[in-house]
Formats: structure tokens, C-alpha cells, sequence
């Protein structure tokens, strides 16, 4: 969903990659994900944690949290 949103704010041109940098860093496309900053590499930092499907009293399914994995978590820069 953030690509998608600075994809969209760029109207498609990716050969620009300051802009669709710039757009994936704005607030407005950040609000689809849960995205507070970004490492140098460009990657998110953000939390990640172990989910189940459990079934719910109306015989629905939903996702709850298990356990948080990681905490502030950014993609190792190589």
C-alpha cells in the first residue's frame, strides 16, 4: 500500500526516484501503513509480530496478536 500510494502521487513515473522517494515519505502516503521512519536504505522501520486466526463467539475469524518479534526493525543495510 505504500508503493502503491507513491506510485499513484508520481502519476506513474518511476524513472523520477527522488520523487517517488519524496512521496513515500509524506504523510499522507505513510497513513496506510503503519510507517513513523525509514533507514538509510530506504526501507521501513517499524515493528512486526506473530499473528493467529481465531474464531470468533459469531463464528467469524479475525487476526490477533500473539507476540511482538521484533521491535523497531529495519532491513540490514549491506
Amino acid at each position: 500500500m505504500l508503493i502503491d500510494s507513491a506510485v499513484k502521487a508520481v502519476k506513474g513515473d518511476l524513472a523520477n526516484k527522488e520523487a517517488v522517494t519524496a512521496a513515500s515519505r509524506r504523510p499522507s502516503s505513510r497513513r496506510c501503513a503503519v510507517v513513523s521512519k525509514f533507514n538509510t536504505n530506504g526501507y521501513p522501520i517499524q515493528d512486526f509480530y506473530l499473528t493467529k486466526v481465531a474464531k470468533r463467539p459469531d463464528g467469524k475469524f479475525q487476526t490477533e496478536i500473539v507476540e511482538k518479534v521484533f521491535e523497531n526493525y529495519g532491513e540490514p543495510l549491506r
